[in-house]
């Protein structure tokens, strides 16, 4: 079965330092950080429409990548959800679930996508977020019943910087709710993968105590940022496919290039009975 996890960057050209700020101030503002969300106005509507062009590309590295569970980040439900969701049926996935985050009203609320081309049932899947900038994507779950596997999605909080002082830390919140979802499942006789951006490396996260409880294992690849030059000084793994050595093994993992900042990560897993 192959895993893939993929920050799309709302389908906007973020391939260079440059573009990844410019772009990024027409969803969040430039004062977001001292003046709270963002209240967009109709022209900012309409630029974010047009920057959001390259959903067909995200689609072409999906169909390169063959991944049969597919979780995208910072997706645009309302702006083109549906054309997402037409070219990943076109390419046999099956379901789909959405996670929404606090960010942004209509048009521009921000999603997490799950898709995975089996049947699956939509889990409940209760993981705070905030509306401060990095205060999450969204989270969703699906149950995939042939497999008996429980796939959880999550574009996880930064770690709150000191600025935002107006704004809670909800990151270590995420973390204890993410440990007992996942304990639920588990009690239930299920394996479990996480997968996601977690905007923290693996050795982070392994210093969390809830995160590390749950004993699962990443292949900490890097895949942020996926500008060339600035890989040089700073490449990290902050996108992440988790699962447990005792219920599957890892065959081969890989990274590929869209336009996001990010890269997308995929990975194949084998369970062991």
């Amino acid at each position: 079965m192959r895993v893939a996890v993929y920050n799309m960057f709302f389908g906007f050209e973020g391939s260079t330092l440059l573009q990844q700020i410019r772009n990024h101030a027409p969803i969040h503002g430039w004062m977001a950080v001292f003046n709270g969300p963002k209240k967009h106005s109709e022209n900012e509507i309409r630029k974010v429409r047009s920057l959001s062009r390259h959903v067909n590309e995200t689609l072409m590295l999906v169909q390169e990548t063959r991944a049969d569970v597919l979780c995208l980040h910072e997706v645009l439900r309302s702006i083109y959800g549906d054309q997402l969701i037409a070219g990943l049926k076109e390419r046999g996935y099956r379901s789909f679930h959405w996670g929404k985050s606090a960010h942004h009203e209509h048009p521009l609320d921000i999603y997490t996508l799950l898709a995975t081309k089996y049947l699956s049932d939509s889990l409940e899947v209760s993981i705070h977020s905030s509306d401060y900038p990095g205060g999450g994507g969204g989270a969703c779950g699906a149950y995939i019943k042939e497999k008996n596997i429980s796939v959880l999605a999550l574009h996880a909080a930064i770690k709150k910087p000191s600025v935002f002082k107006q704004y809670p830390d909800v990151q270590s919140l995420q973390w204890k709710q993410l440990r007992a979802i996942v304990e639920s499942q588990k009690a239930k006789g299920r394996k479990c993968i996480v997968v996601g951006d977690m905007n923290a490396t693996y050795n982070k996260l392994m210093k969390n105590t809830d995160f590390s409880s749950l004993g699962l294992h990443s292949m900490a690849l890097p895949t942020y940022p996926s500008w060339p030059l600035v890989q040089k000084l700073v490449f990290k793994d902050f996108d992440h496919i988790f699962y447990s050595q005792k219920e599957f093994f890892s065959e081969s993992k890989n990274t590929r290039k869209g336009r996001s900042d990010h890269l997308l990560l995929s990975c194949d897993l084998k369970p062991l009975c």
